[in-house]
Order: structure tokens, then C-alpha cells, then sequence
């Protein structure tokens, strides 16, 4: 499913445990890409992000391509790449496709365990296609005083990043101008 050597998840793995986040680069099937990009034709509606209020997106309400993304990302080729990637077995992989303007409220520090879901990792996809200002995905790891902020991600780039309670947080900067797609996969035990 990913379009990565052997060496390359290797690499990034030891990147991975060694920094909590790292950057990936462009690695989904250009259909899978072009079929991401294509549903933001579909029919998003505005949300509070959780119920908890604290930040606001277009979240995608098409139970088709929701059906799509299920089977995309949970297929057992795909699981065994994330899995490699983080190097624990992942058995599921559940997601959110939305995008957030200057009209929405920025998303504050946050660990992502509140599901209770078994979350042990994300990957935030970048499915902009055109450029925007600010909407930066800042990475924090609490035991190791570290942040680190990624921005300027092209299409198909995307951020993997460890969930951990209490340990592990990241949030997302307010978006000045533009549009920012997204699509979060939350890779659960």
C-alpha cells in the first residue's frame, strides 16, 4: 500500500522511535492520493471538533467515501506498513478527512488518547493542493522538553506522530488564509 523499500521503513522506524514524529514523505498510491483529494468535492459539514469545543473543522459526511477510506487504510497490506513503520502491530486504523480556514478555531495541545481506543500512533496527510498560511502541526514530547513544528507540507506528504498519554501532545496552529486538507489516521492495537 505505501510506496516504500524495506530500507526506507527501516529508516524511518529508527526516526520514528528515536524522535516521536518525523515527516514522511509522499508515499500513497497516486489512485489513493488523487481519490483523497477528489472527496473534497464531497459533502463536508461544519463541526466542533470531539464535542469538547475547543476547536471547529468541515468534517466529511459522505458514508461512501468513509466506506472507501475504511477499506483503503485497514486492508491487511496497509496495516502490515504502518505496523513497520511504528514498529508494533497494528490492527486498525481509524480516520478523519476534514479541513479547517481562517473561519475555524485552532486546536490546541492535545494527546489524542481520549478515545481509549488503543491510539498508539497518527499520521496527519497533507491533501492541500493549494497553497495556505499558518495551520502548522506542532509536536511535543514532554519528557524530552522537544518541540517540533512542521509546516509546508506538499501533497501526499504527511506527519507520523507517537499518542501517548500525558507524554505526547501536538496541536495545530490558527490558519491565517487558505484551505488546509486533511486526512488524520489514528493507527489503534
Amino acid at each position: 500500500m505505501l510506496q516504500l523499500s524495506v530500507g526506507e521503513k527501516k529508516l524511518l522506524n529508527q526516526q520514528y522511535l528515536a524522535q516521536g514524529a518525523l515527516k514522511l514523505p509522499s508515499c500513497l498510491a497516486p489512485p489513493v492520493l488523487q481519490f483523497l483529494n477528489n472527496s473534497f468535492n464531497q459533502k463536508f459539514v461544519k463541526s466542533v471538533f470531539e464535542n469538547e469545543e475547543r476547536s471547529t473543522e468541515f468534517t466529511l459526511y459522505d458514508r461512501f467515501v468513509a466506506q472507501k477510506i475504511h477499506v483503503i487504510f485497514n486492508a491487511p497490506d496497509c496495516l502490515k506498513d504502518f505496523s513497520e513503520l511504528i514498529g508494533t502491530e497494528i490492527k486498525l486504523a481509524r480516520y478523519r478527512l476534514f479541513w479547517n480556514d481562517s473561519t475555524c478555531r485552532e486546536l490546541d495541545w492535545h494527546d489524542d488518547s481520549y478515545e481509549n481506543d488503543g491510539r498508539v500512533a497518527g499520521i496527519r496527510y497533507e491533501l492541500s493542493s493549494l497553497p495556505y498560511q499558518g495551520g502548522a502541526f506542532e509536536f511535543e514530547d514532554k519528557k524530552k522538553e522537544m518541540i517540533v513544528s512542521y509546516s509546508g507540507l506538499a501533497l501526499g506528504e504527511a506527519v507520523l506522530f507517537k499518542v501517548e498519554p500525558q507524554r505526547y501532545f501536538h496541536r495545530v496552529s490558527k490558519m491565517i488564509e487558505g484551505k488546509r486538507q486533511s486526512l488524520v489516521l489514528f493507527l489503534c492495537l
